[in-house]
């Protein structure tokens, strides 16, 4: 009742208020939500770019598909049944009896890599060692982005730089 005797007297200033405040909402929400998209769009950066540091192009190739390649036949990233977990691990281990390298530089005294100096279980060293961050953005790229996914022009673009390479994908 005070407040329906409050509004009736000052509806000017309430209306003014409440418009303040659908304005502020909206403006936080928004600039929240490009804030979103401008760290999207810098992850999938970084996760390509650390693709490319750690050459895993050269074997599961450019568009992360694997197939034969000059490491042997690589398993298909976009196709993978590994685990975000499993993920992580295969990066920064490797893989005993494989041509998957390891590529985390502390591998030899982490846990996870136990296996890395049996002899028995020879794993191989990555051409470019990665940190503990660039492991963790390159799994979360790679299961973000590229597990269970289609080839897009996004990726194309950002990998290749040029459109010209990218003219058959369309989305």
């Amino acid at each position: 009742m005070v407040l329906l005797l409050f509004i009736k007297y000052n509806l000017k200033s309430f209306l003014f208020l409440f418009l303040l405040n659908t304005l502020y909402f909206f403006f936080i929400i928004n600039s929240s939500f490009s804030s979103n998209q401008k760290d999207s769009i810098t992850f999938f950066k970084k996760g390509i770019a650390i693709y490319k540091k750690a050459n895993c192009s050269s074997c599961h190739f450019w568009h992360a598909d694997g197939g034969n390649s000059h490491g042997g036949s690589a398993a298909s990233l976009r196709s993978t049944d590994l685990s975000h977990k499993d993920l992580l691990r295969v990066i920064k281990c490797g893989r005993p009896g494989t041509n998957m390298p390891y590529f985390s530089r502390f591998a030899k005294k982490d846990l996870d890599c136990e296996y890395i100096d049996s002899i028995d279980k020879l794993v191989l060293r990555g051409a470019r060692l990665l940190n503990d961050n660039e492991i963790k953005i390159l799994t979360k790229f790679i299961y973000d982005e590229i597990k269970s996914k289609p080839i897009t022009k996004k990726y194309c673009l950002e990998f290749f730089k040029t459109k010209s390479a990218c003219n058959k994908y369309n989305h």
